[in-house]
């Protein structure tokens, strides 16, 4: 479902119609390019040998395109490490950031972390990062054994002078979250600030406000 009118609330919606059976999905996020109104969604199965995939709304026939493989890895397969989130940069190439291994979620492991993008709106992708995380994101995370993490939901946004925000929601045994920043269009991040670990927001999703500031919606 979507909701546009100028200058961008949701006045009404609309449903895009249906994209596929989501029955086996385990995340999906969508973005969509501003001078086209195409809607980019990624999307990962169940299985950790199925790759991930991508999809295109065309608002001129009002259709979505047929699955397209992005470039390597599950991006978050596994049923207790899912992850993945898009965002789309100032020259409109679409971002996605995702685990392909359950392993780089947890233990310090960032090297299982790809980046990666098309510029053709979903139709290719390539991967522009292999290991996004930083050392900051890697000691935070050297404390956490996989036998106790589940990854509950990620979001990013970005503005015009290359930033990108990303928000993710985990449990390592209590419900947290943390805010990672990238000035380099997600080839790299950095933690932001240390955990919210007391009672912290559910259901986050981050936005970028006119100015390139950001800021994000929450049930708190």
């Amino acid at each position: 479902w979507r909701g546009w009118n100028t200058p961008g609330f949701a006045h009404t919606m609309h449903q895009l119609a249906t994209l596929s059976s989501s029955a086996n999905w385990r995340i999906l996020d969508c973005v969509t390019i501003p001078s086209s109104q195409k809607v980019v969604a990624v999307r990962g199965e169940e299985t950790d040998t199925t790759p991930p995939r991508a999809h295109t709304f065309d608002p001129s026939t009002w259709t979505w395109g047929s699955a397209v493989a992005t470039a390597t890895g599950e991006f978050g397969g596994n049923t207790r490490y899912d992850d993945i989130a898009l965002w789309v940069a100032a020259d409109e190439t679409v971002y996605a950031i995702g685990c392909t291994d359950n392993s780089g979620l947890s233990g310090g492991d960032t090297t299982a972390w790809h980046v990666q993008r098309s510029t053709d709106a979903g139709a290719t992708w390539t991967v522009v990062s292999t290991r996004p995380f930083g050392a900051s994101v890697a000691t935070a995370l050297e404390s956490v054994s996989n036998s106790s993490f589940t990854s509950v939901r990620t979001r990013c946004a970005a503005n015009n002078q290359g930033d990108v925000l990303m928000v993710r929601q985990y449990n390592d045994g209590a419900d947290k979250m943390v805010q990672y920043a990238s000035s380099s269009n997600g080839s790299r991040f950095e933690i932001v600030g240390s955990a919210w670990t007391t009672t912290p927001p559910t259901s986050v999703n981050v936005l970028t406000l006119p100015d390139g500031s950001f800021g994000f919606v929450a049930v708190v």
